[in-house]
């Protein structure tokens, strides 16, 4: 229809909307943009990277980037993170480059893509904002006295910032923490679910972050808040029982993680390495690997979006009928239903009852044709298939209610929402 069906300014949507006008397939469009806001992660890793080591340190940097299993997992699954981390990096570029040089060019790229990161993904937003607060508090640190309630306010404001999006957005960071540090390989959950290769990868890179941040201090003797964010791209509190909240931000906090690694080479004198002779050797003989990392995307695991098309391909519903179904299956219906209304919660706002529906899983076929034999002859509940039925939401209700506990239990699940749209995901209708 020419437009996003939750509105966004998120870039990457309108790229994949362009690609997939010039592909004539919205999947391939997808892919594409996919494919170049990661490959775009490489250069601009290398960019930020020259801000603090020599041209050949910098470039293992970037391959390592290249060949990093979790940026690869997210550029699958995460395209707007991806492309708010390129606009991060290179935000932090410019401004490393600017405290050192002080051009106006600088000041232009801080700018474009400070905005880019902040459009992009609140994450990227939050590591922008984070970055930024902490390289003016280590400035005015070091000026006169007269200074240092400037950095007082800041960080104050900082923290209130902090809070208010934590109180107004409560519903978001239900159940993410942890009251105990937590590591990806230490999750059963992770473990089950996450490729082993980015679990590993996580599990290093955060354990070297913290380790870069303890000798920075030791060596330096000096405070700064700049290694501090170790605390902001690995936050130790986050709930890994689940792949959720943690997990994204742990696959957003790689470029910091292989950051953090060659601070420790350099500190041990492994950056002198690629002085020698047969360095590029060695580089020749990394580039191979770049092949084995599609090999932490496994279609295999994804939900079964082939036969969720067979099953909304059998429904029939009026232009201004709204659907409840589980989350996947919502989408499907939607794209294949000529852009109907599918949610996976729970509607806030009124429709009337002879146009919510619901796809339930799982529920009694024969029991609910029994209990409601007019509703099946009026078409108001149909079967499906062996997993699913198409039913009238008020008929649903009315079944849900007339049920012992045990059973309503069983039904209200994951595949059978039964949960309120919250608020943070909520759009005027």
């Amino acid at each position: 229809r020419g437009h996003l069906e939750n509105p966004s300014l998120g870039p990457m949507y309108y790229v994949s909307g362009i690609l997939a006008f010039l592909f004539g397939d919205a999947f391939t469009g997808v892919k594409v943009a996919a494919s170049l806001c990661a490959a775009c992660v490489i250069p601009a890793f290398y960019f930020f990277c020259r801000r603090f080591f020599n041209r050949r340190f910098s470039l293992f940097g970037a391959l390592l980037s290249a060949l990093s299993p979790s940026l690869f997992k997210m550029s699958v699954n995460y395209l707007n993170n991806v492309f708010g981390l390129v606009c991060f990096l290179m935000f932090a570029a410019f401004l490393f480059r600017y405290r050192n040089r002080r051009r106006v060019v600088d000041i232009i790229g801080m700018a474009v893509f400070a905005v880019g990161a902040i459009i992009g993904h609140l994450s990227a937003a939050f590591y922008t904002l984070a970055l930024g607060v902490a390289v003016l508090f280590d400035g005015l640190w070091r000026k006169k006295n007269g200074l240092r309630w400037v950095v007082v306010a800041v960080g104050g404001l900082g923290v209130l910032c902090a809070g208010t999006l934590v109180v107004t957005q409560w519903e978001r960071f239900l159940n993410v923490f942890s009251p105990v540090p937590a590591f990806a390989l230490l999750s059963q959950v992770f473990r089950n679910q996450v490729p082993t290769a980015v679990v590993i990868e996580m599990t290093l890179l955060m354990a070297l972050s913290y380790a870069a941040a303890i000798i920075w201090f030791v060596k330096e003797r000096r405070f700064s808040v700049v290694p501090l964010l170790v605390l902001v791209f690995y936050f130790p509190f986050w709930n890994l029982q689940a792949v959720d909240m943690g997990y994204r931000l742990l696959l957003s906090g790689t470029p910091a993680g292989i950051f953090a690694l060659l601070y420790l080479l350099r500190r041990t004198g492994m950056n002198k390495v690629l002085r020698h002779r047969w360095a590029p050797l060695g580089f020749s003989l990394l580039l191979p690997l770049l092949f084995f990392s599609g090999s932490v995307y496994n279609p295999a695991q994804d939900p079964p979006y082939a036969y969720y098309r067979t099953v909304v391909n059998r429904i029939r519903l009026p232009e201004d009928s709204l659907l409840i179904a589980h989350q996947g299956l919502n989408h499907v219906y939607t794209y294949y239903q000529d852009f109907k209304d599918c949610l996976n919660y729970l509607p806030e706002f009124h429709v009337p009852k002879e146009k919510l529906w619901r796809l339930a899983y799982g529920a009694p076929w024969s029991q609910l044709k029994k209990q409601f034999p007019q509703a099946v002859a009026a078409g108001c509940i149909e079967k499906i298939d062996a997993d699913y039925l198409l039913i009238r939401e008020d008929y649903w209700r009315r079944f849900l209610d007339n049920e012992d506990p045990q059973m309503r239990s069983s039904l209200e699940n994951w595949f059978n929402p039964s949960r309120m749209r919250p608020d943070f995901l909520r759009r005027t209708k």
